[in-house]
C-alpha cells in the first residue's frame, strides 16, 4: 500500500504526520479566511447586554471568547483605514457603510459630505496586524505532539493572527503603537522584537462612562514568538490586499454612539 492511501481497517486516529497532507485537503480560497478583531467590550455592548461578557473585557470577534487582559500581543505590520457611515433618515443615527484604505489621494477628503439627501461621516481608524504569544504557544505545542506522537491536532490550535483597531476615542492610542513601530524601524528592527500589552481603563465624559484601549511593554519577544512573526509578516506583506478582516462590529456599531461613549466594541 502506498503511504499516501488511508487504511480503511485502522481505527487509529494518531496518522503519521505525513499522511495529513495526502487526505482531507480543501480549496480553500485565503481570502475566505476570516481574521477576527480584538474588541473592547463597552458598557452598551451586545454581548454585555446579553450577560455573556462583562464591561472591559477584551473577545476575539470570530468566538466571541475573551482573552486574558491585558493582553499580551506581537505587532506584525500596520495599516490605516476610513470608516464610512451615512445618517439615516428613520433613525437620525449614523450606520456603518463600509471601509476604505487610506491613501494619499484621500488623506484630506472632507470628515463630513452630502450625497444627494444623504449626510455621510468619515472617520480615521489605525489597525495593527498581530500575533498573540498564547496562540504562538498553543500551536506550537500541537506540532510537538504531532511531530513526536502523530496525534492529529485539533484545527482550533492553528496560530492566526488578530487585527487591533484603534478609532474615536482610542485614537490617541494607536497612534502610541504608531509610535512604537517608528522607533523600531529607525533602529531598523522589527516592531515585533518587542511583545506589548493591550489593556483597557474606564473613562467617562458628559455622555456615560466607556472604556478606552491602553498599551503597555511586556518586554523581548521570545525566539519562537519572533519565528511566527517573521512568517507571518511575510504572508500579510505578501497578500494583505486580499485578506479579510471581520468587520462584524462595525455593522451594528452606531456611529452616533460611538462618538459619545466610545462605541459598542471598537477600541
Amino acid at each position: 500500500m502506498k503511504a499516501t492511501e488511508v487504511q480503511p481497517k485502522s481505527s487509529n486516529t494518531n496518522l503519521p504526520a505525513h499522511q495529513l497532507t495526502d487526505w482531507g485537503r480543501s480549496a480553500v480560497d485565503p481570502a475566505d479566511v476570516l481574521i477576527p478583531k480584538l474588541l473592547i467590550m463597552q458598557p452598551i455592548s451586545e454581548l454585555v447586554t446579553e450577560g455573556l461578557a462583562k464591561g472591559g473585557e477584551i473577545v476575539r470577534s470570530t468566538t466571541k471568547t475573551a482573552v486574558a487582559s491585558p493582553v499580551e500581543f506581537i505587532p506584525l505590520l500596520m495599516f490605516k483605514t476610513w470608516i464610512l457611515a451615512e445618517k439615516v433618515a428613520k433613525s437620525n443615527k449614523f450606520e456603518f457603510r463600509k471601509v476604505e484604505p487610506f491613501t494619499h489621494e484621500n488623506a484630506q477628503a472632507e470628515w463630513e459630505w452630502v450625497v444627494g439627501t444623504s449626510t455621510w461621516q468619515r472617520s480615521q481608524c489605525l489597525n495593527c496586524y498581530a500575533l498573540l504569544p498564547a496562540d504562538v504557544a498553543k500551536e506550537a505545542k500541537a506540532l510537538a505532539a504531532l511531530e513526536k506522537t502523530g496525534a492529529m491536532p485539533d484545527p482550533d490550535d492553528a496560530l492566526l493572527p488578530v487585527v487591533l483597531s484603534f478609532q474615536r476615542t482610542s485614537f490617541k492610542t494607536g497612534k502610541a503603537l504608531a509610535t512604537h513601530f517608528a522607533k523600531a524601524e529607525a533602529f531598523g528592527v522589527p516592531a515585533a522584537r518587542t511583545t506589548l500589552t493591550l489593556g483597557t481603563e474606564l473613562t467617562k465624559n458628559d455622555k456615560g462612562s466607556y472604556f478606552v484601549a491602553t498599551i503597555g511593554k511586556k518586554g523581548p519577544t521570545d525566539e519562537l514568538g519572533l519565528m511566527a512573526a517573521r512568517k507571518w509578516w511575510t504572508i500579510i506583506s505578501k497578500s494583505q490586499a486580499s485578506l479579510k478582516v471581520d468587520d462584524s462590529d462595525l455593522a451594528s456599531d452606531a456611529a452616533e454612539e460611538s462618538a459619545a461613549a466610545g462605541g459598542k466594541s471598537q477600541f
